[in-house]
């Protein structure tokens, strides 16, 4: 198959394509910490790009997350679409995700993301609103009682933050054919009146070993998670053969925190 660039025009000035849609199935293990969590994970993704007309690419994005014998799940559904100009290389896309958690209770949240995508450079920025309850009382505890009536109460808490997070991305070099991206970016969460905002910042290291298996290590740091550190390995099926343009820009998943960000904490009250 011809590579598909955004500059290859048929006659007519529409896209040239062997085929007009595409369709995966990803399998990723996710180990370590990230940003709102401490826990290990797997996702089994589903992505479908299903049609194009013209410069115009619809896609849908379905991904579940298990987090094995913790009895914690997540998932994410989302719709996007990419669009290439004629008149530059780039991609520009945008997508909405709906994102559950469920941990105790089921939290929910929707997020918004911008994207611009290249043979080189990639672009992204990322917002995320929670939606209904967002914070959910665990328990109360007495810690210690004194005399004349006085104690100690700890509550546990968990809340949903919102907040946004953007990232530069650039291919940084070529060993043997295998492409080697880095990318830098940061993230800002709206913490409770008792916590504070979270600022922070994260870099991604991306090696592709083979066409359709990427490794990655990402590490985050800010003032309430400290730095974490997490390592991913994909495995990807696509459902038909494609070119090094189309794998590694044109159909290349959405990036963003699809886990919804929780700050588990207490409060304590006391009567002296």
């Amino acid at each position: 198959m011809a590579a598909l660039t955004a500059n290859a025009f048929a006659d007519d000035g529409l896209l040239e394509w062997q085929d007009n849609n595409a369709y995966f199935l990803s399998l990723r293990r996710n180990e370590g910490s990230t940003v709102g969590d401490k826990l290990s994970y797997t996702t089994l993704e589903a992505l479908a790009f299903p049609f194009n007309h013209q410069y115009f690419m619809p896609f849908f994005d379905l991904r579940a997350h298990g987090f094995g014998e913790n009895k914690q799940n997540a998932a994410n559904i989302g719709l996007g679409f990419r669009i290439m100009p004629s008149c530059t290389d780039y991609i520009f896309g945008a997508n909405v995700y709906y994102d559950f958690r469920k941990v105790h209770r089921l939290f929910n949240q929707v997020g918004i993301g911008v994207e611009i995508l290249g043979p080189i450079f990639n672009f992204r920025i990322n917002g995320y609103l929670p939606v209904g309850k967002k914070t959910f009382f665990h328990s109360s505890k007495h810690v210690a009682n004194y005399s004349e009536g006085r104690y100690l109460i700890r509550e546990k808490f968990t809340d949903s933050l919102k907040g946004i997070n953007f990232e530069a991305e650039a291919l940084l070099a070529k060993i043997c054919c295998r492409d080697i991206y880095l990318a830098i970016g940061g993230y800002y969460y709206q913490g409770m009146k008792c916590r504070g905002n979270i600022l922070g910042s994260e870099y991604r290291l991306t090696v592709k070993p083979f066409d359709f298996v990427t490794v990655s290590v990402t590490a985050t740091h800010d003032s309430l998670f400290k730095t974490r550190i997490q390592g991913q390995i994909v495995i990807t099926f696509p459902f038909k053969k494609l070119d090094e343009y189309e794998i590694n820009t044109l159909f290349q998943p959405v990036r963003r925190h699809e886990l919804i960000v929780l700050d588990k904490h207490s409060m304590w009250l006391w009567n002296w």
